[in-house]
């Protein structure tokens, strides 16, 4: 992925923001993940000409385009927040299960017969679920503001629940 942001001045065109990805290999793939390209100060150049150039990692059967927000660090938060508070509220209760089922197993263990062990797989497969969920929001990119990190986690919680769904119906 690269983006380069120009601004036209005095009839030429002055670059004030350019990022680009390594062409080798992120996290488990080659694509960037979602990112979000912040770009400080733009107010400075309201009412210019500017050119946004954006060569994207998936070629050109790629249909989607990308969503500009213009605003404050504060103002792009609240409406990441407002575009996914249903699914980030409900993935943080799930969470929030999951921990508590955890806990109440850890506490009462060893009153637990064997096939009490669901509440524990229910609550690990809960936690994981519900951390895939959040990280699948566009607004957890834009909070992490790191999208290996984010590929990994993905992966790495989608590939969790697998076990822990299978450990949860196996009891």
């Amino acid at each position: 992925q690269h983006v380069s942001v120009k601004i036209k001045e005095n009839e030429t065109y002055t670059e004030i923001y350019e990022f680009s990805r390594p062409k080798s290999k992120l996290g488990f793939g080659y694509t960037p993940g979602h990112s979000y390209n912040i770009i400080e100060n733009i107010y400075k150049y309201l009412g210019k000409d500017f050119i946004i150039q954006i060569y994207s990692p998936y070629g050109i059967e790629s249909s989607d385009m990308p969503t500009f927000i213009i605003g404050s660090d504060t103002s792009i938060a609240l409406h990441g927040f407002r575009e996914s508070a249903l699914v980030l509220v409900s993935s943080f209760i799930i969470f929030l299960l999951g921990i508590f089922s955890l806990f109440v197993f850890g506490i009462f263990k060893k009153y637990i017969i064997r096939g009490y062990l669901t509440l524990l797989y229910a609550g690990i497969f809960s936690i994981v679920v519900s951390i895939w969920t959040m990280n699948e929001q566009p607004i957890f990119s834009y909070l992490l503001n790191n999208s290996i990190l984010t590929s990994y986690l993905s992966y790495i919680t989608l590939l969790l629940i697998a076990p822990s769904i299978y450990l949860f119906f196996r009891e």
